[in-house]
């Protein structure tokens, strides 16, 4: 299953795509015509449709995290070193998006701020990581950790370009989590029409849940709503993004 997120006019739009490959021409055939910014994490599938003219491709400093964590278990101090420094740039990270979204800081002032703020940590960061590279062998965690990082730093740093994003892939990846759990209780989908629906509800659900929806109620309002939509643009005024909360 291949989950995507948007915006529509800020808004979020989560996307499930039944495929049964993960082939990359997956993201090459989802993206067609796209332009604008593609953050995934360091899976090499996506590269040839991160570096179509008009994309931007961001990394996921999440996916990174987790590797000096594997380091880390294994007793890796300096490992521990550099998951301190991400905790900071988080924390940081925490308290701008927080006075954006109260409204203390304007789009503009927002990014002119984080840039002040994180772009100095993350050179320092991008610093460390190159005085570490070599130190332990690429075969061995903590190796394996500063070399998968320096391949993706060039892309993380690009989330500093847009007020949408962060600096990682976490919110799409929370919202594939349930259908994850699902399939492991109902063991799958019997064929591939039924994988498809899968895709179709859960797309509704997780961009209800998104847009701040009760995924049950919304889901009545929708199906009590739908039967009396006469025209496309009607049907298309239901959807979870296109409505709030308080409008049913």
């Amino acid at each position: 299953m291949w989950v995507t997120e948007g915006f529509s006019e800020g808004k979020p739009i989560i996307f499930f795509h039944y495929h049964p490959s993960r082939s990359k021409e997956i993201p090459l055939r989802l993206l067609k015509d796209y332009e604008g910014y593609l953050q995934t994490d360091g899976y090499s599938g996506y590269d040839e449709a991160g570096s179509f003219p008009g994309i931007t491709h961001v990394g996921c400093l999440a996916h990174v995290r987790r590797k000096f964590i594997d380091a880390q278990k294994l007793g890796s101090k300096e490992a521990s070193i550099f998951i301190s420094m991400i905790a900071e740039l988080y924390e940081k990270e925490t308290t701008l998006r927080r006075e954006y979204k109260e409204g203390l800081l304007t789009t503009e002032h927002f990014l002119t701020l984080r840039r002040k703020e994180q772009a100095p940590k993350l050179t320092a960061m991008h610093a460390w990581l190159m005085a570490h590279a070599g130190v332990s062998p690429p075969t061995l965690a903590f190796g394996k950790a500063v070399s998968y990082a320096l391949s993706q730093w060039e892309k993380i740093t690009h989330y500093l370009d847009h007020e949408l994003l962060t600096p990682d892939t976490n919110r799409v990846e929370n919202a594939i989590r349930p259908f994850v759990i699902g399939r492991k209780n109902w063991l799958f989908s019997n064929t591939p029409l039924g994988a498809h629906a899968s895709a179709s509800i859960y797309s509704i659900i997780e961009t209800a849940k998104a847009n701040g929806h009760e995924p049950y109620h919304y889901l009545c309002y929708l199906f009590n709503e739908l039967p009396k939509a006469k025209s496309l643009e009607g049907k298309l005024q239901l959807l979870p993004y296109r409505i709030g909360p308080t409008d049913y």
